[in-house]
């Protein structure tokens, strides 16, 4: 008489795998959204943009040009 297949250790966790890839994915696609908005000049530029339409009146900036990780510039800044 044969016996039953002993249950392979590794499958008990294949669930377990799949959610720590997914928690990982969510934790690295912000931190790329970050790291995208503070090391380029897109990333500047759309800061500056959105700092422009959610303040109104209260804030605009014509042309912004650099990075914020290091050196960076906005020309015609007007805060009120």
């Amino acid at each position: 008489m044969t016996e039953p297949a002993a249950p392979v250790a590794g499958r008990k966790y294949k669930h377990c795998r799949w959610l720590l890839l997914g928690a990982m994915l969510l934790m690295l696609i912000p931190l790329a959204g970050a790291a995208f908005l503070i090391g380029t000049e897109s990333g500047l530029q759309i800061i500056v943009r959105a700092a422009d339409q959610l303040a109104g009146p209260y804030f605009s900036a014509e042309q912004a040009q650099g990075r914020l990780l290091d050196s960076w510039q906005i020309s015609k800044l007007r805060i009120q």
